[in-house]
């Protein structure tokens, strides 16, 4: 199995690369959507972990969800993340794109 781990902070590599070792899972690594976009074209790749670091990750989630849609991805992030997920989850909004239309916005209202 081979899996994807898509994460800014290179700190931990040796440790993930030694640990799924044992299972016989081999690791690649990105730390950004290049990297991401590159690795995935030149490998197959079964399982995607993306560590959710700042708004601009969302974009490789975006672009795996719309290219490689039959890998499933992790998600790792900090709290404030996961909270915003959860509300955002459950909240009863729409989204409406700026700069706004005030015909839109009406719309939206009525």
């Amino acid at each position: 199995m081979n899996v994807l781990i898509i994460n800014q902070n290179k700190n931990f590599q040796k440790e993930y690369e030694d640990f799924f070792s044992l299972y016989g899972i081999e690791c690649f690594f990105a730390a950004d959507k290049q990297e991401t976009i590159s690795i995935l074209s030149h490998r197959s790749i079964n399982k995607i972990i993306l560590f959710i670091d700042d708004i601009y990750d969302i974009g490789i989630l975006q672009f795996i969800n719309t290219n490689y849609k039959k890998i499933k991805v992790i998600l790792s992030t900090n709290k404030n993340f996961k909270d915003a997920f959860s509300i955002m989850r459950e909240s009863n909004f729409e989204i409406i794109d700026e700069p706004m239309i005030l015909n839109e916005l009406k719309n939206k209202i009525l």
